[in-house]
């Protein structure tokens, strides 16, 4: 992300609005801290896949959110939520962001590195039972650290996050980003997935062991 927007600054004026649609904890704190654009905060749970140069799999239809990092209304976000909803991609604002992006890193963290992992996509892991109690275990310490950071979310409401991802809109037959990178060799996102998890739980004194060690063996994989 840093690098990104440090090579593309000159794509910015003072009118530009950004937004930062990338999975995990923490991108919005690395944009803040190179632009002083308007920034506003965005989650999507739309998938897909590269087939070739210039074609895509589309996996999914699920909405997306966007919406002002301090909470309350945005003119900017209404504006750009109506018109990408124009143009088929349904989005909502959001009055609380923030709350948004911690629903959807359950997801992330109950899913992505289990299908790097097992080299499975979506769907598939949730027929064997004991990977599925490990995916419940992932999300209920996520959710543990989210009230410490003050998102007060149920346990249904934490399960219905992940769960929905496996629903008839969600991107079952896909693999995880997570799983296309162990593929393609490339870095993943788990520093900002289940690593911050781990990261905030040690801030509060919260054990994360489940978390910690599919953390690890993520680790293990990109060394290889």
């Amino acid at each position: 992300t840093e690098d990104a927007l440090t090579n593309s600054k000159s794509l910015f004026n003072d009118n530009t609005t950004v937004i930062s649609f990338q999975n995990g904890i923490g991108n919005e704190e690395i944009v803040q801290n190179i632009l002083k654009n308007e920034i506003l905060g965005g989650v999507t749970q739309q998938g897909a896949s590269i087939v070739q140069p210039g074609v895509i799999k589309a996996y999914a239809d699920m909405p997306s959110y966007i919406g002002d990092l301090n909470g309350g209304n945005s003119e900017s976000a209404e504006k750009i939520a109506n018109l990408f909803s124009k143009n088929g991609l349904k989005t909502f604002c959001s009055n609380n962001i923030k709350l948004e992006i911690w629903k959807k890193l359950f997801a992330n963290v109950g899913y992505s590195a289990i299908s790097a992992l097992c080299d499975m996509k979506i769907g598939e892991f949730f027929e064997v039972k004991e990977l599925e109690i490990t995916i419940l275990q992932l999300v209920e310490e996520a959710r543990m650290v989210a009230r410490a950071e003050g998102y007060i979310i149920s346990e249904s409401e934490s399960k219905e996050a992940m769960y929905n991802i496996n629903g008839p809109k969600g991107t079952t037959g896909n693999r995880s980003m997570m799983g296309w990178d162990i593929l393609n060799k490339r870095k993943t996102e788990i520093n900002v997935i289940n690593g911050a998890v781990v990261k905030l739980g040690e801030k509060h004194d919260i054990p994360t062991p489940v978390n910690q060690t599919i953390m690890s063996l993520i680790k293990g994989l990109e060394k290889n």
